[in-house]
């Protein structure tokens, strides 16, 4: 699942840090479905074209380093959130059949009225809301390519890698995972606090390479998502919405303040983005 209440849970990190007292950071993080923070999460990241960094130059790059595919391709897209990678990949490979994936039923809908409004992509496309590790759903050996951008470490990097090996087909599965690492050995005190908080797994770059490694894959490439693609389809959109939503909201000091978290994260990009930020990593399953 992409951004609604895992972008709140990392932005809540960032608060933690900039906001004292913690117990900040644990009410956020205790902050209940039915509260007024998590449907203005949804509000905030449901209305932004992407959920998560990334953009459709990092996806044509990942999926140039997959090789001798079938003419048309399973896809199981994990984590998709309201779907812009969904797009892209449909648009990159047409003969692509994708399977849709997400926790988040309100993402799912999103994506499936997208679908329904692009008649090219009936058929094409399968939103479906579901956990990305309980895949009951499909066959064994049944998927060509599992794509996870920015998604996979909410249940475990290394877990879902182990869990997906079941359906990826023999003879040279693959998957393409982006996820947050940091760029340095040593990153700043400052950063390192707020990551430790929101992502405890983090790992650098070249180590979460081992960890693909480990899982039984092969690595074939890697990349780090470029800053400008942060700013240009994820952190401009947002501080355009957290305007929108401060006037929508005024008065309602819970939202103001997740609003608040928002700004946070932004500013520590800009202030950081040398020491982290997302990597894509393009395996294939080992015979």
């Amino acid at each position: 699942m992409r951004g609604g209440t895992i972008q709140c849970r990392r932005f809540a990190a960032t608060l933690a840090y900039i906001s004292r007292p913690r117990t900040v950071f644990i009410i956020i993080l205790a902050i209940k479905p039915t509260d007024m923070v998590d449907p203005v999460c949804l509000e905030v990241f449901g209305s932004m074209p992407r959920q998560g960094p990334g953009d459709l130059a990092a996806t044509t790059r990942a999926f140039a380093g997959l090789k001798d595919l079938p003419a048309s391709p399973t896809i199981l897209d994990a984590g998709c959130g309201t779907g812009a990678q969904t797009f892209d990949l449909a648009s990159i490979c047409p003969a692509a059949k994708i399977v849709a994936a997400d926790l988040n039923q309100d993402f799912i809908n999103m994506l499936r009225e997208r679908v329904i409004a692009d008649k090219g992509m009936i058929g094409r496309i399968k939103p479906v809301c579901s956990d990305m590790l309980k895949l009951g759903f499909i066959g064994d050996k049944s998927i060509d390519v599992i794509w996870s951008e920015g998604a996979a470490y909410t249940v475990g990097v290394v877990k879902a890698l182990s869990v997906w090996k079941r359906i990826l087909r023999d003879g040279g599965g693959y998957v393409v995972v982006s996820d947050c690492v940091w760029f340095t050995k040593d990153p700043p005190t400052e950063i390192k606090a707020v990551w430790e908080k929101g992502y405890p797994e983090m790992k650098r770059m070249e180590d979460r390479a081992m960890d693909v490694i480990a899982a039984g894959y092969e690595l074939l490439d890697s990349f780090r998502l470029p800053a400008e693609s942060w700013w240009k389809s994820y952190y401009t959109p947002m501080a355009g919405q957290v305007e929108k939503f401060r006037t929508k909201y005024k008065g309602n000091a819970k939202v103001q303040t997740a609003l608040d978290g928002m700004v946070g994260e932004i500013e520590l990009f800009r202030k950081f983005s040398d020491h982290f930020g997302y990597a894509y990593y393009i395996m294939r399953k080992k015979e």
